[in-house]
């Protein structure tokens, strides 16, 4: 089912700037992964909106709005397609 595997990150920061002002930042970021036979894939959504105090108590702020899509290369699959890894054994020291 896709909700359940749905991640929702939300994170709110607010803090004092080095010119002495006050930030406060919201974000969150929406992950849906997708399955699409054997290649997994997601989708991602992200928006953050920023508002941050200016000379004079003014205030700017501005919202940024986001999207990806991310394919999740396993290393098996890789050894098994190509032979591009390969694993060397562990290094044990003994004192």
């Amino acid at each position: 089912m896709l909700l359940k595997e749905t991640e929702i990150e939300f994170s709110v920061l607010f803090g004092k700037l080095h010119t002495n002002s006050i930030a406060l930042i919201v974000s969150n970021e929406i992950k849906l992964p997708i399955n699409f036979g054997k290649y997994p894939f997601s989708i991602r959504a992200i928006t953050k909106g920023t508002i941050m105090q200016k000379a004079n108590n003014n205030y700017t702020g501005w919202a940024d709005i986001g999207l990806s899509i991310s394919f999740d290369l396993k290393p098996s699959s890789i050894t098994d397609y190509k032979g591009l890894i390969k694993k060397k054994p562990p290094i044990i020291l003994e004192n």
